[in-house]
């Protein structure tokens, strides 16, 4: 995983300063998906890896998911949905593409047209963001989508959402809610970034809180008597619960500064301080009989 972390980006670094071989990225991507080989079974195998180190790291955070989707598992419906859309006149041709226009007569603002289908043919997040719905209403027919997602995002989630009321892929009284969320931020007031200026990977974010739990605990002399392992424990459920207090204490929609010196700290409002003053609470008052 870590290769891909630094494949991903290096490649596309490179593709926007080298034409041909963007022009060569957007044709394997339209390969890709139409399941042409060998480029579909290259991205199967890279699929399994990434979910299995996905869920090593969401095991670290207590988190499940029941079900694992991807975009990719609605592209069957995808075609479908766009002879649909151009059989009610609601998809139409601009400069090769196929686009679909979601402006409202009382809008007081301007809503671009939502991208179905690029001039090359390739679909985009729009087009499968709609065909993840209609795959919902499907196999689940729900009463509320929820899309947690960073709310940087609205805007594109809004072109979907009027989409699919357009098209009459949803009932009338189907919910489609947006719950968008803040950045984590530095302390230097910008989304967390690797020195190099690359997303950090959740992996590398967690190693550094328990780096940072492992020095607190030297400096207060806590789990001293404990073995390594014991120790190396306690540090990661020290370190876990920074980062879980530090996201929760907060506005869901709001930025917010993660500083791991005043977060993994054991004085004042962190998720440590609470770990430790629920220890002491127990150890102070045990359990009757």
């Amino acid at each position: 995983m870590a290769d891909f972390g630094v494949r991903y980006p290096k490649a596309s670094n490179e593709a926007k300063e080298d034409k041909d071989l963007m022009q060569q990225a957007r044709d394997i991507t339209f390969k890709l998906q139409n399941k042409e080989e060998p480029y579909f079974s290259i991205w199967q195998k890279m699929r399994r890896i990434s979910i299995a180190d996905m869920k090593v790291i969401y095991d670290e955070l207590g988190v499940a998911f029941d079900l694992w989707k991807g975009e990719a598992d609605v592209n069957d419906y995808i075609a479908p949905m766009v002879e649909d859309l151009k059989s009610k006149n609601l998809a139409l041709q601009d400069a090769g593409a196929w686009i679909m226009d979601v402006q409202g007569e009382d809008d007081n603002k301007e809503i671009p047209p939502i991208i179905l289908i690029k001039s090359d043919g390739a679909s985009l997040y729009s087009t499968t963001d709609m065909a993840t719905i209609i795959e919902r209403m499907k196999l689940y027919d729900p009463a509320r989508i929820i899309y947690i997602v960073d709310q940087r995002q609205s805007l594109h989630f809004e072109q979907v959402f009027r989409a699919v009321r357009k098209a009459e892929i949803v009932k009338d009284n189907t919910e489609l809610t947006f719950a968008g969320f803040g950045t984590m931020n530095g302390t230097d007031g910008k989304p967390f970034k690797t020195r190099a200026g690359g997303v950090m990977p959740l992996s590398d974010f967690i190693a550094m809180a328990k780096d940072k739990a492992t020095a607190r605990l030297n400096e207060a002399n806590l789990a001293a008597d404990m073995d390594a392992d014991e120790r190396a424990d306690v540090a990661d459920k020290v370190a876990i619960a920074a980062i879980k207090f530090a996201d929760l204490q907060n506005q869901r929609q709001s930025d917010y500064v993660f500083d791991l010196d005043r977060l993994t700290s054991f004085e004042g409002k962190t998720g440590p301080y609470l770990l430790y003053q629920t220890h002491c609470s127990t150890n102070n008052f045990p359990a009757a009989g």
